[in-house]
């Protein structure tokens, strides 16, 4: 986001009144407020293994249906979105965060190499996790 130039604070408080949930980052948009939350899955843990096993990228799509299924009511109350930064622990993003980015780079001022951008991206957001991972 900040490569973007987008203002994001990082972990907003009491956006949830009576809620314990947090969101790691909101973006303030023109209509309403995004509210975005990160999780690093692993697909190799039981609650995932069997689909991981057959479907590539299935852990990240169960973590972003249960963040959404946090989130989304809460958001929605106050008519704002919604949406989960999933990426599992070998680099593979969830589709919301891959799309997400990729709608970034679409936007930027310079958009003459968003391929470019977006790849680059993707590379350094799996590598930041391959790093985390093997601590």
């Amino acid at each position: 986001l900040q490569a973007c130039q987008i203002p994001h604070p990082r972990q907003p408080s009491s956006q949830f009144p009576g809620s314990n949930l947090r969101p790691d980052m909101v973006v303030e948009r023109e209509h309403d407020r995004l509210f975005l939350d990160v999780r690093t899955v692993l697909p190799t843990a039981a609650t995932y293994v069997a689909q991981a096993a057959d479907t590539a990228g299935a852990a990240a799509q169960k973590a972003e249906q249960e963040k959404i299924s946090k989130y989304s009511d809460l958001c929605a109350a106050d008519g704002n979105s919604f949406l989960p930064l999933v990426v599992e622990e070998g680099g593979r993003l969830g589709k919301d965060f891959d799309t997400y980015l990729w709608k970034l780079t679409q936007n930027m001022d310079d958009h003459r190499d968003a391929q470019g951008f977006h790849t680059y991206w993707r590379q350094r957001i799996a590598r930041c996790t391959m790093e985390a991972v093997t601590r």
